[in-house]
Formats: structure tokens, sequence, C-alpha cells
């Protein structure tokens, strides 16, 4: 293991977790997701040095979770082998292979008694820890499980899972208390404060949702520029740290969140409903689009049949004048051509009847070609001068579809960005890594926040785990020894 210190790190970190006493931070990760084998460190918080290098995982670990007591380190990894750690003897006191593919959650809860964790196939699996028997396994999600997180009382599990729902579950008795959310996008992380009457879940549609402890929606921010990968509570609750793939990690005082909440949910609905305006503009406009396209198609159809029958009849004068004249060569050639013209024009016309008359859509106007073809040319004129004011009408309502597109996209610029200075006025940003953020964790007296992210390609960047002090907003053990607000 390198002596580097924390600031010197340049491997893959995904997930993070501090020892009770708040001495030392766990690391996890690795440098591939399958073909290596994957990272557990321990590092002194007070020189930011490594104190031990867990080994017993042979592809990436996704996830870390330190028991109650600090006597247990568990890991989990891409090939869903999960490992208990004896903290104090820096070894593996048992394995859990009860998972084929990755697991990317686990948690320990509140007494210690009970540890949980979600895999791929959308099943949360809980074992007891005296004994590490398993005690109930459910399908918590129709797709893989995300994240999840024990409530206070151990007895309600908080998950989130690809099929884009979060949900409260009644674990031992293996089924739904609530629904949280039904749709949306992707939540990637889940969190419970100490007190468990607050919930906190961070998106892939970029938000910060914070709940009650029943599942009632109590605030929903745009807190980054892109995925919130990870989210936490400070021991005291008073604060939110969250971390995104647009690199950045953030802080949120938790009672101004709910402080300004109506405000804050006032603006969030305002963007929403812009949304949807500019939403149905979007689909006028294509609308409107395709009825110029069509209008114009249905012009191109009748003109054929008007340019046929021009053909035939200049075809008809072509041929009376080449019968005077039997020995123009002139007029022979004229009368040829006109006949090709005839033939290219009436197969112009049946193409266009047959693609019509093919379609159930499209059969009304197909028989109205045939009509027009049968019939005289002064009908096919005054159809076709129909369909020119079609043309112009429908051009018409499409600038002005295209008129209102526009103005309803620069009510939701407006809305967003009202939104965005609002937020701003409640988030503090710590500062940032070079590449995503996939976890941060508060120390237990809430002075230290840890985040970790990748590395940048084959960059050898050394910022893939930060501890930040918090009094002053500075990041410690970095060259740098950078901070920004």
């Amino acid at each position: 293991m390198s002596n580097a210190t924390i600031g010197q790190h340049q491997r893959w970190v995904t997930g993070l977790a501090f020892s009770p006493d708040g001495k030392k931070l766990f690391s996890v990760g690795g440098d591939s997701l399958r073909y290596r084998p994957g990272d557990v460190l321990a590092w002194d918080i007070a020189s930011g040095k490594p104190l031990a290098q867990f080994k017993g995982h042979d592809t990436h670990v996704w996830a870390v979770a330190m028991s109650p007591n600090g006597r247990q380190l568990a890991t989990s990894s891409y090939g869903g082998r999960i490992i208990i750690w004896d903290t104090a003897k820096s070894q593996a006191a048992k394995t859990l292979d009860r998972f084929k593919s990755w697991v990317r959650c686990i948690d320990f809860s509140p007494s210690g008694k009970e540890f949980a964790a979600g895999g791929e196939d959308g099943t949360v699996v809980v074992w007891n820890t005296s004994e590490w028997k398993e005690v109930k396994s459910f399908k918590a999600h129709d797709a893989a499980v995300t994240c999840l997180a024990f409530l206070k009382d151990g007895k309600k599990l908080l998950t989130a899972g690809l099929d884009k729902k979060v949900k409260l579950s009644d674990w031992s008795a293996g089924k739904e208390a609530a629904v949280l959310q039904r749709d949306g996008d992707i939540v990637w992380s889940v969190a419970v404060s100490p007190k468990g009457d607050r919930l906190a879940t961070g998106s892939a549609d970029r938000s910060l949702r914070l709940w009650d402890g029943a599942g009632k929606l109590l605030i929903s921010i745009p807190a980054h520029d892109d995925w919130v990968h990870s989210v936490c509570f400070s021991n005291d609750q008073q604060w939110i740290a969250t971390g995104g793939h647009d690199r950045a990690v953030k802080l949120w005082k938790v009672e101004q969140l709910i402080a300004q909440s109506k405000t804050l949910v006032a603006a969030r609905q305002a963007v929403d409903e812009a949304k949807k305006k500019w939403d149905a503009a979007g689909e006028a406009v294509a609308k409107a689009d395709e009825a110029v396209t069509t209008s114009k198609e249905s012009l191109k159809s009748v003109s054929a049949v008007v340019a046929w029958k021009e053909a035939v009849a200049k075809r008809d004068t072509a041929k009376a004048a080449a019968e005077k004249d039997k020995e123009n060569k002139d007029l022979k050639k004229a009368l040829t051509d006109a006949e090709a013209a005839v033939k290219k024009a009436l197969a112009d016309v049946d193409g266009r009847i047959k693609a019509a008359s093919g379609k159930k859509e499209t059969k009304p106007f197909g028989e109205l070609l045939k009509k027009l073809k049968s019939g005289k040319i002064e009908d096919a004129k005054a159809e076709q001068e129909k369909r020119k004011k079609g043309v112009t009408e429908a051009e018409s309502k499409a600038k002005q579809a295209a008129k209102a597109e526009e103005t309803s996209a620069k009510t939701l610029a407006d809305a967003k960005s009202k939104l965005k200075a609002l937020v701003a006025k409640v988030e503090i940003r710590l500062g940032e890594h070079g590449a995503s953020v996939w976890s941060v964790a508060f120390s237990p007296d809430g002075k230290l926040l840890a985040s970790g992210s990748h590395r940048v390609g084959s960059e050898q960047n050394t910022d893939t785990i930060k501890v930040w002090r918090l009094s002053d907003r500075k990041s410690l053990f970095s060259p740098a020894n950078s901070s920004t607000r």
C-alpha cells in the first residue's frame, strides 16, 4: 500500500465512512469494475496517512457501511460479494455471497442488530448481526436497487431502484409501507436523518428532495448541474451534504430549506408548469410542421393530376398538328416528346394514387385523386387552388406555433433563472473534484466532511478523496489547501 496521504490518493472512490470516534476514515473503490481487486482502505484523520488496507474483494467495491459500535465494517462489490470486517484486526470476519451480481448499497440498522443489502435483481436481503443469518429477503424493486437506508426504528427501509421508484418498506413483513416516488428519474442516493423525521434523496434529474419521516414531500430543488449521486445528513441533522456528477460538493442548512420551502416549491412549480407549456408548444410546432408537410404533399399530388391533364392536352394538340403535316419531322418529334411527357406524368399520378390508397388514413384522398383524374381539368385546377390556400394557412399556423414555442421557451428560461437564483441563496458550495463525486460523509462531530470521486481517465489527478474542514471550508491534506464558497 502506498504511503501517500489522502490528498495524494489517485484511485476511484465510490464510498466513504467515518469511524464512530471520528479518528478514521474508510474509503472504498478501485481501479476497474471487474478486472482488478477493489480497494478498502483506512486513513488516519489527524495526519491523512493510510493505516490499513483490507484485502478480500476481487472486483470494484461499491459501498461501505460502519456498524454503530465501530467494531464492524461492511463492504460490497461489483461481483456481488459482501465482506464484514473486524476493524480492530483489519481482517474479514464474515463473507456473504448471497448475490450473484453487483451490490450497490448496504446499511446497518441504528441499533446495529440488522444489516441490509440491495442487489441488481431488485432484491433486498436482511441479516441479523449476532449470527449473520439471513432473516428476510424480498423483492423491493422491479429493477436494480440503487440505494437504501434504515429508518431510526430499524423496522423500515428507505429504498430506491432503477425502476425510478422510491419506497418505504416494512422489511420484516416484506411489504411496502409507502411509495414516495412512482416515476420521474432514477434516485441514486437516499439518507435518513438521525432523528428519523427527515428523509433525503438525490436524483438523476439533478434534484435534492427532502421528505418528512412518513414520506411526504417537503421540498424539491435543482441542487446540481448534473446527477445528484450522494446525499447525507450531519449527526445534529442541521446540514445535508450533496455530491454530483457536476463534480461539485455542496452543503445545505436543513432548517433554511424548510423555512424557504414555500418560496422554493412555488418557484419549482412555476418551472414545472412552464416546462409543460413549453413541451405542449413543442408538440404544437411538430403538428403544425407535419400539417405543412402534409398540405404540401397533397398539393403536389393534385398538381400532378393537373400536370398530367395538361400534358394530355398538349399531346392531343401535337398529334393533331402531326397528322396534318405527316412529313414534318419537327412535329413528329414534338409528338414523341409529348407522348413521353404524358407517360411520365401518368406514372407519377398513378404512383401517388396507389400510395394514398394503400393507407387507411389517406385512402379518402386517394379516392379524390382518382375522381380528379377521371374528371375535368377545371375541377382539378379548382382543387389545386384550394390546396394552395391550404398550404398558406398551414404555414401561417406553423409560424404562430413557432412564435408561441419561442415565448414559452423564454418563460421557462425566466422561471429556471428565478429558481436558480433562489437556490443559490441557500446553497454553500465547498468546492469540487476533478471528476464526478460519488460519495459524501460527515464526521460524527460534524466538523469535517469527506468526499470521494474517480480519476479522470488516465490522468493522475490527486483529489479522489477530499476532507473538508467546515469551520473555514478548507480542503485538508491537499497541496492547494483551497477553499471556495
